[in-house]
């Protein structure tokens, strides 16, 4: 199979992996991976980086136009057309939402040079909410023209599916996926002592989050049920950036001297030392009009190295979450209270939890897993396509 895969997500080499370990299971496959050569951050600009598992050939990053945001950024048409006509891919896979421009480029590309080549679209979208007008009209135009030509659609969670099935009208091929895997080697069980003790965590339970720091990841939830809590040997390790840095440092470290370690965005191969440091993993967030959690990535890596979790029951939190944590209504100062108190209690319960939590995650996010399910919807994308041509060919003969 020649696969092309079109998307800013992927200039990434943590993310790359999904494509290294397609190649592994499938040694014919022959790759291209295009995208910006750097996409921006919250915090800055990702810039395109070359799995070493990977050939220069295999990633070719693009001068990009309209970049501010990964929704309105275009690539180099003219470079794009050249990888089409001389790659000649036999599957398109496009890693944007259905509306992103990349997306729509991509496809009017498609159907200039290549017309028959089946498109798997993947989407996180899983918020309706009703822009004003014209935007609304403008999304949902261009939704579905991508819709239309998509082969196959891959949504990062159920609601998106639900979304996709029942406020659009999709009726193709539909699966649910998350959007990368996680590598088993990296995410074993284990004790950073050392990185523990650098830290200051020894000798307490400790209690953890990581990821941006703002307020709709319930950051404030979690510092103030853990207020409620002082009695309990807890400390607190946070890893990320974001507005609420400075809250912390200056209100809450200050008000619990010793007991709250502030560490900021590392980059995503450390991560799951860190998480070694928790005895409890917490992820608090809460919907807002303009979003939704659609993952939670690091939630996914706490659970494949068997910690215990106490979340929220925001968005695709449960259903990523499965049997390995205690789940409380978002929002909820008090249910958050309640369940950590829960674990804080009982060592027994954490240890059931964060057995639950490994063996759930090893089934539905392993990398070797979720590699070989894309696969099957490429190959399928493909079967698909081949019979509506064939149709269409006896039908004009």
């Amino acid at each position: 199979m020649r696969l092309l895969v079109v998307g800013h997500p992927f200039i990434l080499a943590y993310n790359q992996k999904k494509y290294v370990a397609m190649k592994q299971i499938e040694p014919r496959l022959r790759l291209r991976i295009v995208g910006p050569r750097q996409t921006p951050h919250l915090f800055g600009a990702y810039r395109c980086e070359l799995h070493p598992e990977l050939s220069a050939e295999e990633v070719i990053p693009l001068s990009s136009a309209l970049s501010r945001s990964h929704m309105t950024c275009v690539l180099n048409p003219v470079k794009m057309a050249r990888i089409l006509r001389e790659f000649l891919p036999d599957v398109i896979h496009i890693e944007e939402e259905p509306q992103a421009f990349l997306t729509l480029e991509t496809l009017a590309l498609r159907d200039a040079l290549t017309q028959h080549v089946p498109v798997t679209l993947f989407t996180w979208d899983n918020l309706h909410r009703r822009r004003r007008f014209p935007w609304h009209a403008a999304k949902h135009q261009l939704r579905a023209y991508s819709l239309r030509r998509a082969s196959a659609i891959v949504c990062g969670n159920r609601e998106a599916e639900h979304l996709l099935r029942t406020r659009e009208g999709y009726k193709g091929l539909c699966v649910v996926l998350p959007q990368i895997g996680l590598d088993l080697e990296e995410h074993a069980p284990g004790n950073e002592a050392g990185l523990k003790q650098q830290l200051g965590l020894e000798d307490s339970i400790v209690v953890g989050y990581v990821g941006r720091l703002v307020p709709e990841k319930g950051v404030g939830l979690l510092l103030s049920a853990l207020e409620r809590l002082a009695s309990f040997p807890w400390k607190l390790l946070l890893v990320g950036s974001g507005p609420l840095e400075r809250q912390i440092h200056h209100e809450w470290r200050a008000r619990f001297p010793g007991r709250i370690v502030h560490v900021r965005a590392i980059p995503h191969r450390e991560v799951p030392r860190y998480l070694r440091c928790l005895d409890v993993f917490v992820l608090a967030s809460y919907a807002l009009a303009n979003w939704k959690e659609q993952f939670g990535l690091t939630l996914a890596q706490a659970m494949l190295l068997g910690i215990p979790s106490v979340v929220s029951s925001s968005g695709a939190i449960p259903e990523v979450a499965g049997p390995g944590a205690l789940v409380f209504p978002e929002g909820s100062a008090e249910g958050l209270r309640e369940a950590l108190q829960s674990v804080l209690r009982s060592a027994s319960l954490r240890r059931e939890l964060g057995a639950r939590a490994r063996a759930f995650a090893s089934r539905q996010y392993s990398l070797p897993n979720i590699a070989a399910r894309y696969l099957e919807v490429f190959d399928q994308a493909r079967r698909m396509q081949a019979m509506e041509v064939g149709q269409l060919r006896r039908a004009q003969a």
